[in-house]
């Protein structure tokens, strides 16, 4: 029998990891243009975009533990 904080499963985040975060900023691009300048809402696109592309072609791994009780 399992204790009941044992390790229930591990995924890897790369298979969860979207691009809707990106996807959802440029939908409100004007809105956060004005709230953080275009420099900033640029800099944070192309990281999301990044973080996209390395986690698609596993370059960039990173794991996500899901536990139950």
């Amino acid at each position: 029998m399992k204790p009941a904080n044992a390790l229930a499963e591990d995924e890897k985040v790369s298979d969860l990891v979207k691009f809707e975060q990106h996807d959802a900023r440029e939908k409100r691009k004007d809105a956060l243009i004005a709230c953080e300048g275009e420099e900033n809402f640029l800099g944070v696109q192309r990281f999301l975009a990044g973080v996209h592309r390395l986690t698609s072609e596993r370059r960039l791994l990173r794991f996500l533990y899901t536990c139950s009780k």
